[in-house]
């Protein structure tokens, strides 16, 4: 039951975070509820009549300019957001055939299910004790390549 309910936290958040304008409802309402309830927790002297004729006529158009600010701001972050991604992109370089080049140096990447049919694939081929010792030095040579 709660991966279903961790499912669908993460789709909201998901949808909340790469949706500037219901970010920007979203904000807007709790800030329109929040200064409704607190109005009417102030004294009648200094709390606005919401029923006043100016009250209707105007308030509509603050609500909206309110919104369209907060989207316009949301939408600016995730434009900033984009260019940094893109300023983080001009590391990684690719030739003609689809090598992808950090910096100068190729790298070579698998996705881990063609990297576990290799390892299969050597395991039928070569005995399970070889193999298994074959890995190992394998392992320690990249390990020290690595470090």
């Amino acid at each position: 039951m709660s991966t279903r309910f961790q499912k669908l936290k993460d789709v909201l958040l998901d949808v909340w975070e790469n949706t500037p304008v219901l970010r920007a409802a979203g904000y807007v309402a709790a800030a329109v509820g929040g200064l409704v309830v607190l109005n009417n927790e102030l004294p009648p002297e200094i709390a606005i009549d919401l029923e006043s004729p100016a009250i209707k006529e105007h308030g509509l158009w603050v609500i909206v300019v309110a919104y369209f600010v907060l989207v316009s701001v949301f939408s600016g972050d995730r434009l900033r957001f984009e260019r940094k991604l893109r300023a983080l992109e001009q590391n990684f370089k690719y030739d003609n055939r689809g090598t992808l080049y950090n910096g100068s140096e190729p790298n070579i990447a698998f996705r881990v299910t063609t990297f576990k049919a290799m390892l299969a694939r050597m395991s039928q081929t070569i005995d399970n004790v070889d193999a298994s010792l074959l890995l190992n030095d394998i392992g320690r040579e990249a390990s020290a390549d690595f470090a």
